[in-house]
């Protein structure tokens, strides 16, 4: 059972990614459209695909401001919650930039830089004895 959803994890978008947390917005944009205008969509359906009379009694005014007044709500907390990661996706990506330009040059952007090298203290004298 894990291992299904293991497999079914690598279908959704990268939320570490500017275009995965672009399509994530796209996807969850779209089932808040489909909130607000889920009755239409049931009738068409209905109608249309299954070639059946829609049967059911529709929705009154007071159920249809409720269910859009959900799709609002759900749309504006993912405008603020997606909105408020791209930018600090966005920041984090030119910080890691302007970290990997201003250490070109400098004496430890070598290949040959081992973790000792970088943290010996070779000239350092040891003031705690």
């Amino acid at each position: 059972m894990i291992s299904r959803f293991r497999k079914l994890r690598r279908y959704f978008p990268i939320r570490e990614s500017v275009s995965g947390v672009c399509l994530s917005f796209a996807v969850w944009s779209i089932g808040c459209f489909y909130i607000w205008y889920a009755e239409a969509v049931d009738v068409w359906f209905y109608n249309t695909v299954l070639g059946i009379e829609y049967s059911y009694q529709l929705d009154n005014e007071g159920q249809i401001r409720a269910r859009r007044a959900l799709a609002v709500g759900l749309f504006v907390s993912l405008v603020l919650s997606h909105g408020a990661y791209l930018f600090f996706l966005i920041r984090e990506k030119i910080r890691r930039r302007r970290a990997k330009k201003s250490a070109q040059g400098q004496w430890y952007d070598t290949d040959s830089l081992s973790k000792e090298d970088l943290y010996a203290d070779k000239d350092v004298d040891d003031e705690s004895k």
